[in-house]
């Protein structure tokens, strides 16, 4: 049976391309030469595509004959400066985050490949100015004349700036206002082998100050790509598209499962929402079938574009069609067809969400044993049968149904519920809340869904919409915010603990004032790392210093800590701007019950039961009854202490079996985890190991690997956000532990 984490693979991708002249005010008397211009260089790197011509190569290429084009803002035909010199700029780079740059630089006809140089003969990344020059002498590239650069319109420009112009053609932004202007060059590209390679290239803003540089060479805002998912090249008011990082925010759409269309429009839409104008374009690689498709969109008055997608026609436009209106500018976007019919016109939110690991490992390991396969299932994040559900959770349960008490509890929950958690969080937590301050929701995840509907603001409405959290990320993370707003959440990668980096997550909410929600998830899933005292009030004081930020606090696994447990709580640190979440599900080997909370500020408290009383009415009374007569019962938490004691026999058992094994320890190296019950760990160093299934590139291709050959099922850390780990869930029998991890331990010891 096929994994179902694992993207189609195909011996030979299908090619695309996209190029782009400039998005700004073209005038009726250059539409033809711009649309031949974008329309020749499209042709030209689609044939090289199907001829088995690397992305680089061809990224490369098509971009030199775009400077070439006396029409456009790239090599010849670019601006001249106040000054009458023609600065250039110019990126070139791979989805193996391998780029070369060059700004600043003169004398030299295709900056392209001076900026492929340094790519790949040096050490660096970008070379401005007379440094740049002086490389241009070191490899060989020959310097041009001056004069060589620049085409007659410029030249005629330039002189009456000497002779006095208005100051208004001083405005180095009048590329996108002005039709007698032009911007940059760039071009996306995928080949055979499903590798992605972007390239950009300009001579910037007319008149320009000597020095300044834009978006272009900068990586993540004038282009970006990344392997798997796609790649984008922006154009316009550089300022702007650098503000927003639009290149690496389109990708960061498309990862999140947006189409190449969207992800486009989105971050044209973001870019105006700064004041800024121009255009983007984009390739994205299906998730679920391996196909390119592409995207592009501006609101500018025109840009030139043209595509083609193997198997399907070239594409060539200039004008808007279908244009909206965002921030009183008409905006168009389009691409190639969907790759997926949509007749209902479904939600193009909803359908950018991943599908859930968990659930999609939970369908394949049923089928596998439907087929008499026996397979040793580390996936899914359940305790019970093996750890089993509480006693007095039964008896209530049962009490509550032989007592008719099958009717509807307020919207906010069972005031008999309420009370047993404030009691429990006093006693045991140190938290004290009124009973405003509570909601008994369905579930953690409903809790979550409906604690995030009540804070987050749908695009584009309000400058903060947008969530912040830490890799690794549970599945929620990614999918709720985008079924929300759109955005996929920015996620901050942690250390090799897994622990945030403060002073990364201090200057993101310096300068990101889209932030609107910061998801905290400790002890976390998937890693197991449970925050520091340190930690919290370290996230809690930065916080602190933005009161339209909330910290969303994900608390499910609280109590399964093997360590000291934490003693500091948001809740105390920073209570108007903390929202917790937490349930039964993982403390009391309950998944199944769906009991959850939601606790904070009264307001928020409120508006989340107002969104219960219309969408689910209320949680399962006889379930809350249950719920409620536990923690009475458990007020010295012995019942979750003992839960706590055998995870820790079995994450122990699990860690010797890990440190006696040559192999495991060699390959697969792991440290504890302080809390929750999952081991994550580091696979990297199987990467590039043959197999009967071919050679493991990822952790996807890991945990294929070990389904295959172990029959043992584990998660890719990739679908956490944090590739090159698998997740093993061991809240399961010691048995099972030991004979699983051995067969794991055999097939690593195959290929080690």
């Amino acid at each position: 049976a096929a994994s179902p984490f694992a993207i189609l693979r195909m011996s030979k991708h299908k090619v695309a391309v996209i190029v782009h002249g400039g998005a700004w005010g073209i005038p009726d008397q250059d539409v033809p030469s711009n649309l031949g211009g974008v329309r020749l260089a499209a042709e030209a790197a689609y044939n090289m595509l199907a001829k088995g011509e690397a992305a680089i190569d061809v990224a490369e290429k098509v971009t030199r004959l775009l400077e070439d084009d006396p029409t456009f803002d790239a090599g010849t035909g670019s601006y001249t400066t106040r000054t009458g010199e023609v600065e250039l700029d110019a990126l070139i780079g791979s989805d193996d985050a391998n780029f070369g740059a060059v700004a600043a630089v003169q004398n030299i006809k295709n900056p392209i490949s001076l900026a492929r140089a340094v790519r790949d003969r040096t050490p660096h990344i970008l070379y401005v100015g007379q440094g740049a020059n002086d490389l241009a002498r070191e490899v060989g590239i020959q310097e041009c004349n001056p004069e060589d650069l620049l085409v007659e319109r410029e030249r005629i420009r330039y002189e009456k700036l000497k002779q006095g112009a208005s100051p208004d053609q001083l405005d180095e932004f009048a590329p996108i206002k002005d039709e007698s202007a032009h911007d940059t060059v760039g071009c996306v590209c995928l080949d055979q082998q499903g590798r992605i390679a972007i390239a950009q290239s300009t001579g910037g803003t007319r008149f320009k100050p000597r020095g300044r540089v834009g978006d272009t060479p900068q990586w993540g805002s004038g282009a970006y790509c990344e392997r798997g998912v796609g790649g984008a090249a922006a154009t316009g008011h550089g300022e702007y598209l650098a503000r927003v990082l639009a290149s690496r925010q389109a990708v960061d759409f498309l990862r999140s499962g947006m189409s190449a269309e969207d992800a486009c429009k989105f971050t044209v839409q973001m870019v105006g929402n700064v004041g800024g104008a121009g255009g983007l374009i984009a390739i994205n690689l299906d998730r679920h079938t391996g196909e390119p498709h592409v995207g592009y969109a501006f609101n500018t008055p025109r840009m030139a574009y043209a595509y083609r997608v193997e198997g399907h026609d070239l594409f060539v436009g200039i004008d808007h069609r279908n244009s909206v209106s965002h921030n009183k500018r008409p905006l168009t976007c389009g691409g190639s067809t969907a790759p997926l019919p949509n007749p209902f016109q479904l939600s193009s939110w909803a359908l950018a969400m991943r599908k859930s690991p968990t659930h999609g490992i939970m369908g394949q390991v049923a089928e596998m044993r439907k087929q008499g396969i026996h397979v040793y299932d580390f996936g899914v994040g359940e305790m019970s049968p093996e750890i089993p559900l509480p006693s007095p959770v039964k008896d209530g349960m049962i009490q509550a149904i032989q007592d008719n008490k099958a009717f509807y509890s307020p919207a906010a929950g069972s005031p008999v519920l309420i009370e047993a958690l404030i009691d429990d969080f006093s006693r045991n937590f140190n938290l004290q809340y009124d009973p405003s301050e509570i909601a008994i929701l369905p579930g953690p995840k409903d809790a979550f869904f409906k604690a995030c509907i009540a804070v987050l603001h749908p695009y584009p409405t309000g400058n903060r919409r947008r969530v912040l959290t830490f890799a690794p990320i549970f599945e929620c993370f990614d999918n709720i915010p985008i079924l929300l707003t759109g955005l996929p959440p920015v996620v901050l990668q942690t250390d090799l603990n897994f622990l945030p980096k403060l002073d990364e997550f201090e200057e993101v909410l310096r300068t990101d004032d889209t932030i609107r929600l910061v998801i905290v998830n400790s002890p976390n899933n998937p890693s197991g790392a449970v925050y520091s005292d340190l930690i919290i009030q370290g996230i809690s004081r930065i916080v602190s210093k933005y009161p339209d930020v909330l910290i969303l606090y994900d608390e499910v696994y609280r109590t399964i800590v093997y360590e000291q447990p934490t003693s500091t709580h948001f809740r105390n640190l920073i209570p108007r701007q903390t929202i917790c979440i937490g349930g039964m599900s993982k403390e009391l080997a309950a998944t199944g019950l769906r009991v959850g909370y939601v606790t904070g500020p009264s307001a928020i408290v409120a508006t989340v039961a107002a969104i219960q009383a219309m969408s689910s009415s209320c949680t399962s009374l006889p379930t809350q009854l249950g719920y409620a007569k536990f923690l009475n019962e458990d007020k010295d938490m012995n019942w979750r202490k003992d839960i706590v004691n055998q995870l820790k026999v079995r994450r122990d058992k699990l860690i010797s079996i890990f440190n006696s094994s040559e192999s495991l320890k060699t390959c697969m190296p792991i440290s504890a985890p302080a809390g929750a019950f999952y081991l994550f760990v580091n696979v990297s160093k199987l990467f590039g190991k043959s197999t009967s299934n071919g050679v493991i590139v990822n952790d996807v291709d890991v945990a294929e690997f070990f389904l295959k050959e172990a029959r043992v099922a584990v998660i890719p850390g990739s679908l956490f956000r944090t590739a090159g780990y698998v997740r093993i869930c061991y809240s399961r029998s010691l048995e099972e532990i030991e004979n699983g991890i051995g067969a794991m331990e055999r097939a690593v010891a195959g290929l080690c």
